[in-house]
């Protein structure tokens, strides 16, 4: 069948309708007719291919990578880089509008270089034991012999040439990492997560000091802390006399944030989950937390309003998980005093979002 895209929607897809059927389209765009072959259907909606453009939206651009549309790996090559960072606005607009009911102003900032930006690629051998990634929402394996936006140190077309064991998931790079932040170098344990676009770190350490204003002396929590990239740029500022206590369930981030601040006595690191760590802490000035893609949740949230911070720095990977907690958060008094989102993903439609979050102001 034909039919208009009507506007993007959270996971990498655009939204048609058909007789009132929604329609979950990957490869478009907003404004374009397309012909398309249905997938599959669920409940509620359907999901789609598309087949042929037959009349292409202005921001439409031919895919630099000739992968583009087989790979999983990005979404929005065939649009060009400016429409990217507007659609994932939207997005975080949209997101906050349904879930939080908030009408909310953000731009997406570019965060260069937009291609050779990972510092780390995740793919699996196929049948035949060649290099490659999987298809979107399929167990079909793609062969690669190059990724664009792998960075070049990875040397994919190198590993495209090797032979693997069939099915066999292959990490690039495989082991332990040093990994860089504002001139600090950090050990970084096999499988221990750490950003992937090479200047995220510097990116949101610089963004997270500007909104947290901290000052010498204060007591700062640094949830799902990983090997401790907030930690590393936060005690400078805290000095001697300020305190962190950094939160994290990973067995190789703890590990690797340990031998990170071996010689820091006023850092405390802190293996458990987050809500039930929190538990044992009655009092702290500022919040920096980052959590998974799930958010942080209406434990975490209840165990913040009972610790009273002065300011919580929330980084987040996915605007919906973001939008229902701050939704609990200004339910319960408080309000977000800023709000950006950042293309550490570009290509893709993975967005980052970084908010600041304090109590109303009692006069």
């Amino acid at each position: 069948m034909q039919v208009r895209v009507e506007k993007v929607a959270h996971g990498g897809h655009f939204i048609a309708r058909n007789e009132g059927q929604v329609i979950f389209i990957r490869d478009t765009a907003p404004g374009e007719i397309v012909e398309i072959e249905i997938t599959s259907k669920a409940k509620g909606f359907l999901r789609a291919n598309v087949i042929e453009v037959i009349e292409p939206s202005k921001e439409r651009i031919s895919p630099p990578c000739a992968y583009a549309g087989k790979c999983g790996g990005c979404d929005f090559q065939h649009l060009n880089l400016p429409y990217q960072r507007q659609l994932k606005a939207e997005v975080i607009k949209e997101q906050f509008s349904r879930i939080a009911k908030m009408d909310v102003e953000v731009v997406v900032h570019e965060v260069a270089p937009t291609t050779r930006y990972r510092t780390h690629i995740r793919g699996v051998a196929n049948v035949a034991g060649q290099f490659g990634i999987y298809a979107s929402r399929s167990h079909d394996i793609i062969p690669i012999s190059d990724c664009l936006i792998a960075g070049e140190e990875l040397h994919v077309e190198k590993i495209a040439t090797e032979k693997f064991e069939p099915m066999e998931p292959i990490e690039v790079p495989q082991g332990d990492q040093i990994r860089e932040v504002k001139g600090k170098k950090l050990k970084v344990k096999a499988g221990a997560f750490w950003q992937r676009h090479r200047n995220a770190p510097d990116t949101l350490t610089t963004k997270f000091l500007e909104l947290a204003k901290l000052k010498a002396g204060e007591h700062l929590l640094d949830l799902y802390g990983g090997v401790g990239l907030f930690s590393s740029v936060a005690i400078e500022v805290l000095g001697p006399g300020g305190r962190i206590d950094l939160i994290e369930s990973s067995i190789p981030a703890i590990d690797s944030a340990r031998e990170n601040f071996a010689d820091y006595s006023n850092i405390k690191i802190v293996r458990d989950d987050v809500a039930k760590a929190l538990k044992n802490i009655k009092r702290a000035d500022v919040v920096v937390l980052d959590p998974p893609r799930a958010g942080a949740g209406a434990d975490v949230v209840a165990q913040l309003l009972r610790i009273k911070p002065s300011r919580i720095v929330y980084v987040a990977c996915d605007p919906a998980s973001l939008a229902r907690d701050v939704k609990s958060f200004i339910d319960n008094g408080w309000q977000m005093t800023s709000l950006d989102g950042y293309d550490l993903f570009p290509m893709t439609q993975h967005i980052e979002s970084v908010c600041l979050l304090e109590p109303n102001k009692v006069s």
